[in-house]
């Protein structure tokens, strides 16, 4: 199950839905994340504000005048506004480490219940007792 919610299902036919697992959600935040940059650097939110305040003459020539704008606040603003980046430890998904397929392990897992079995009979019966109900 951790294999699943990591990787996806194995490839189903045509047609069906698309799941959606971790190292997908992964990968999509670092596309997002790298597209994030590009615009940012691109065209900065004070930039993009100067470009479209040239389509009101009269709005600029006001700052002009009156010394307003936003002249020395570009950082601030760039900050603010600036699109954020995926911060993929920000949603909360749990990340669970592979296990190794069980024909490695078997024979330690065997030893170890054989162990805790033969230490605790008593509550080894309760937990097999209480497993067996599922």
């Amino acid at each position: 199950e951790v294999r699943r919610y990591q990787e996806g299902p194995p490839e189903t036919e045509r047609g069906a839905a698309v799941a959606v697992y971790y190292n997908l959600v992964q990968e999509m935040a670092r596309i997002v994340n790298q597209q994030v940059v590009a615009v940012n650097s691109l065209m900065s939110p004070s930039t993009a504000l100067q470009y479209v305040k040239q389509f009101n003459p009269s709005q600029l020539e006001r700052e002009r005048i009156t010394g307003g704008g936003c002249q020395g606040l570009a950082g601030d603003l760039d900050g603010c506004l600036a699109f954020q980046p995926v911060r993929l430890k920000a949603m909360g998904l749990p990340v669970f480490p592979l296990l190794p397929p069980l024909e490695q392990v078997r024979r330690h897992v065997c030893q170890t219940a054989e162990a805790a079995f033969a230490a605790h009979p008593e509550a080894a019966g309760r937990l097999l007792g209480d497993a067996a109900r599922f």
